[in-house]
């Protein structure tokens, strides 16, 4: 009986780092039974790389410097973000890959949000977000999705319980049946039927 030859996805740094640290990575998945993400970090002898908010936010400008850059661009997204009521701050950062528009108030980072602001933004525009793995250099992994329904925009349906009761009174004259059926649904499609969205 021979053994099924198993391919591997090697990740680019262990392949950057020799023939040697690449045999040691499948080594440790056949033989050890370790996870690819836990044979990097032994194979590489390193620790994976954190991202942080400081690592996230490296390199990006913040309000200040971009008017030092781009004065016109910057003066124009911070007056669309006043437009629609948040006032910039000089240490803000403006991250235009999660804007939905020039101004996003919601594109606006700073030091204490920036992670957790960025994924709640991403997952309130209709895309799953898990955060980054070993063998990932980004702090999120995204994907797209149907947004998730907000329980506090969902219409409430109100009807009057006197009318309700009327309603169910002549449904159930005119179909004897509905005596029968579950009056929970019953009183449901009364409703859905009936009622007025506030």
């Amino acid at each position: 009986m021979s053994k099924k030859k198993k391919e591997y996805t090697i990740p680019f740094d262990v392949q950057q780092a020799g023939d040697e640290c690449v045999l040691f990575y499948i080594y440790l998945i056949e033989e050890n039974n370790q996870s690819p993400a836990f044979a990097a970090i032994f194979a590489l002898r390193k620790a994976p790389g954190i991202v942080t908010d400081d690592i996230l936010l490296s390199g990006a400008p913040t309000i200040s410097e971009m008017y030092s850059q781009d004065p016109q661009q910057t003066d124009k997204i911070c007056k669309e973000a006043m437009k629609r009521g948040y006032k910039p701050k000089g240490t803000d950062f403006y991250n235009s890959a999660i804007a939905d528009s020039t101004g996003d108030p919601a594109a606006f980072l700073n030091h204490g949000q920036c992670g957790g602001h960025v994924k709640k933004v991403l997952e309130s525009r209709g895309y799953k977000v898990t955060r980054g793995g070993c063998e990932t250099e980004s702090m999120f992994n995204v994907e797209a999705r149907e947004p998730e329904l907000d329980p506090h925009t969902t219409p409430v349906h109100k009807l009057n319980p006197k009318i309700a009761r009327r309603i169910k009174k002549q449904k159930m004259k005119s179909d004897p049946g509905l005596a029968f059926k579950d009056q929970r649904e019953v009183n449901a499609n009364i409703v859905a039927e009936h009622a007025t969205s506030s």
